[in-house]
Formats: structure tokens, C-alpha cells, sequence
């Protein structure tokens, strides 16, 4: 009797672990494929389809881009992109699909198709 109870419960942690396997694999998907990455600053708008690969939005960004970051406790601030750096009342605003994100760049993950966009202003 101890042993079926042993087995039946091995039999379940892999039917369990194979279907988290099989979800996260799907969610894994999702993060494969292109978006689009526009950069907004006074006078110039610049837009590139972009791999997201599994990076986040300062990897993608280091690729084509010169970036500047300052470290906080918990995460990369941006501060420049190709020599705009924020100021004063200046800095990078952070959206994805047109709304704003909170997330730092260094923590949000980009799923196909979504547009981020990275906007260079006043502060409101």
C-alpha cells in the first residue's frame, strides 16, 4: 500500500512537472520574434524593428545604440542614448505600446510585436 501511494505520487510530480515545463516553454515563445524600438528626441525620431530574443530592453538597446545607465539599489536608470542625456527637467520616459512602464529598462522583457518606445522630454 506504501509503495502504490510512493508511486503514484512520483507519477504525479512528473505529470505536474512536465505540464510547467510545457507552459513555460509556450510563455517562452512570446518573448522570441521582433518588436519595434522607436527613440524620441527634440527633432529626430528613429525607429527600427528590432530581435527581442529573450533580452531585455537595455540589451536590445546596447546593440545598435550607445547607452549610458546610472545604477540604483534595484535597477539601471537610463540617462543617455547616443549622446542625449537627461537634465534637469529633461529625461527618458519608458513606454510600451503607448503606456508608460514602470519597470527599468534592465527589468522589462519585450514580447513579439509589441512597440517600445523611448521618449526624450520635459518632465510633467
Amino acid at each position: 500500500m506504501k509503495k502504490t501511494f510512493v508511486l503514484i505520487f512520483l507519477i504525479s510530480m512528473v505529470l505536474l512537472a512536465s505540464l510547467i515545463g510545457l507552459r513555460n516553454l509556450e510563455e517562452k515563445k512570446n518573448y522570441l520574434g521582433k518588436a519595434t524600438l522607436v527613440i524620441i528626441t527634440l527633432g529626430e525620431t528613429i525607429q527600427e524593428e528590432v530581435d527581442i530574443g529573450g533580452l531585455s530592453v537595455l540589451d536590445i538597446l546596447n546593440k545598435n545604440h550607445d547607452i549610458k545607465t546610472l545604477q540604483t539599489p534595484t535597477s539601471k536608470r537610463l540617462t543617455c542614448i547616443d549622446g542625449v542625456c537627461a537634465k534637469n527637467e529633461f529625461w527618458w520616459q519608458f513606454f510600451v505600446n503607448e503606456e508608460l512602464v514602470l519597470s527599468s529598462i534592465d527589468k522589462y522583457y519585450p514580447k513579439e510585436g509589441e512597440i517600445i518606445l523611448l521618449e526624450y522630454g520635459e518632465e510633467e
